[in-house]
């Protein structure tokens, strides 16, 4: 079950990835 939280924590979790590997 995908909550909209869950959702918004993966997004961000992405973007903290992202700006890592920059």
């Amino acid at each position: 079950m995908y909550s909209k939280y869950q959702l918004l924590l993966t997004v961000f979790w992405k973007i903290s990835i992202a700006q890592l590997h920059k």
